[in-house]
């Protein structure tokens, strides 16, 4: 499966890994006394309906760089999750093995957000925020956040959690520029075809029976060839109009897997956008609050920062319609 992103861990502010624990301010998660119950926060993270969980294994026999979570990260992009979590880690003489955690789409609520990166983005990071605490554990300070193996030290795909604590991997920025944009055929292309389909398809095959049925009689009358010398051609013509069929349907869904990678990739990159953005704005505020002589200029640099958000919205409602109009027209 073709990937444009990869996945990296959650990151303190000194950008290390680490790991996330239960949000025990949530309702959804406290008993009658109104005290956080760690039994109601497993019992959603077991439901089916939220996510989709499975049980990996690390053989370590294998060299440590290969002690990671890449069987998750494969789950993950199987199912185009922009994140999952680990945990669960636990570890004897023979192998190790974590939990994996995939989102199920229906558990995020749907927010009638107006803006289109909102609606895109901000349901799942206050469904994160809704679950799991603003405060985390940095990897290596607590046996419940360890990394699988020491190998490399600097890795960011070995982090693993226990004892009811996860890690939170996130996509991050695009990997793979080769997707190109005008690889994709226009939905107008497939309506043309199919239309022509349907208006020639009875046309076109009786004709091409007919074509067979008169070099058989040709055949019958003058057997100077050996029959599937006499008809061969004409079959051939047949099953290759029928080929012509299959392979536009092939075209089509790889037209359609190819723009999903393309709108996956724009999510990602929108996501990082309006991480930075937020982080821009804080810094404006705080410039703001000083009272220097640089504010005309920031709020310039501001303006034109969301500028650019408008026009990456309108990018991507593009790409929607355009992949929404191509479903509807397969």
């Amino acid at each position: 499966m073709s990937e444009n992103y990869f996945f990296k861990p959650q990151l303190n502010s000194s950008g290390e890994p680490v790991c996330s624990i239960p949000n025990d301010s949530n309702p959804r998660f406290k008993d009658d006394n109104n005290l956080f119950d760690m039994n109601k926060f497993r019992s959603y993270m077991n439901d089916t309906d939220n996510f989709i969980k499975k049980r990996y294994t690390i053989n370590l026999s294998d060299p440590p760089e290969d002690w990671n979570v890449d069987k998750c990260k494969e789950l993950a992009h199987q199912n185009n999750s922009n994140f999952f979590l680990v945990g669960d880690f636990s570890k004897n003489l023979i192998d190790a093995s974590y939990n994996c955690y995939i989102l199920q789409p229906d558990a995020i609520t749907n927010y009638n957000y107006k803006k289109v990166i909102k609606h895109l983005i901000s349901p799942i990071n206050e469904f994160i925020n809704e679950i799991f605490s603003s405060t985390t554990i940095d990897v290596g300070s607590n046996p419940n956040c360890i990394r699988a193996s020491s190998e490399p030290h600097n890795s960011l795909n070995n982090i693993v959690a226990n004892n009811d604590t996860f890690v939170l991997y996130k996509a991050d920025f695009i990997r793979n520029s080769s997707l190109d944009l005008t690889q994709l055929k226009s939905p107008v292309f497939f309506i043309n075809k199919k239309n022509n389909y349907e208006q020639n398809h009875e046309t076109n095959v009786n004709t091409y029976i007919q074509d067979i049925s008169n070099e058989l009689a040709n055949w019958c009358t003058n057997r100077s060839k050996l029959l599937i010398e006499a008809i061969n051609p004409k079959v051939q013509i047949f099953i290759n109009y029928y080929n012509e069929m299959n392979n536009l349907s092939v075209d089509l869904y790889n037209n359609l897997a190819n723009l999903r990678q393309v709108l996956n990739s724009y999510i990602v990159y929108l996501d990082n956008f309006e991480d930075n953005l937020e982080r821009k704005k804080r810094i404006l505020k705080k410039l703001k609050s000083s009272g220097n002589g640089n504010n005309g200029r920031l709020e310039d640099n501001f303006t034109l920062i969301r500028t650019k958000y408008i026009e990456i919205s309108i990018l991507v409602i593009i790409i929607i319609t355009t992949l929404i109009f191509s479903l509807k027209k397969k």
